[in-house]
């Protein structure tokens, strides 16, 4: 069934500022969970200023055209709540990458005995491991690095040209393709814990073998220190292979983004 749209010669400011709110919506409710955008660091005005310059830039070339075509498929409450399952959509795509590095961190920290140990993340206001921490401040610095901050926005304004405004397109895709980005997101982060966690198995085998072979020794003290001791070392010693493995991530969760904006 083709698209029934109408021109509105001249500047129609009604039509105008609903198209308006149809962009605004959208990009908050991507920046509302997108990582580094929605934390509470981050001061209500400053964000609030952030979304509206940003979801103008991305109007204005529709502002400026002299005739304006809205193909208007649904009714306006309904496209509103569309968009924000598509900037919804998005913002997932991207915080899943973060989302990662946490449980990364967390499979790494329970393993080594630092499960109590637990520090404040700013960036979240909440309390976590301290290698989920140091994994996330690397992935942030890796973030800015490969310019995921320019992706993220690219694929946000591809996402009008493929998932146009007041327009019915069905998400199931969208959907399926953020369900899969999920699972392939979190086997990279077994990927990024697998060899220290397999030194750590080595580890906890060799203790075990130790107590059967010097029975005299009180493996529960010297075993603890010596699981934390062996996985920082397997941390530091694979740090360079963990990462080409988070830049990976980065390309993929990039990927993802743009066929989610574009389907």
């Amino acid at each position: 069934m083709g698209i029934s749209s109408f021109e509105i010669p001249g500047f129609d400011w009604s039509s105008r500022l609903q198209l308006f709110l149809l962009y605004l919506t959208r990009v908050s409710s991507l920046f509302m969970i997108a990582p580094i955008f929605s934390s509470p660091l981050i001061p209500k005005r400053v964000k609030i200023g952030f979304i509206f310059i940003t979801s103008l830039v991305l109007f204005l070339p529709m502002w400026a055209s002299p005739f304006v075509a809205i193909p208007w498929e649904i009714p306006i409450v309904i496209a509103i709540m569309k968009e924000a399952i598509i900037g919804l959509l998005l913002g997932l795509t991207v915080a899943a990458i973060f989302s990662a590095l946490d449980m990364a961190g967390e499979m790494l920290s329970l393993e080594m005995g630092l499960g109590i140990a637990r520090v404040l993340n700013p960036a979240t206001a909440t309390q976590t491991q301290l290698l989920s921490q140091f994994l996330n401040t690397l992935g942030l610095l890796l973030f800015f690095a490969m310019n995921g901050h320019h992706w993220f926005l690219e694929g946000l304004a591809m996402s009008f040209k493929g998932i146009p405004p007041g327009t019915w397109i069905d998400l199931k895709g969208s959907v399926q393709q953020l369900v899969h980005s999920f699972s392939e997101i979190f086997i990279y982060a077994a990927r990024i814990s697998l060899p220290p966690l397999i030194l750590l198995f080595l580890s906890s085998v060799s203790m075990a073998l130790l107590s059967k072979t010097v029975p005299q020794l009180n493996i529960l003290d010297l075993g603890f220190p010596m699981r934390i001791i062996t996985g920082f070392a397997a941390f530091v010693v694979l740090l360079p292979y963990m990462v080409p493995v988070i830049k990976n991530l980065f390309y993929y969760s990039r990927s993802a983004l743009f066929q989610i904006a574009a389907p």
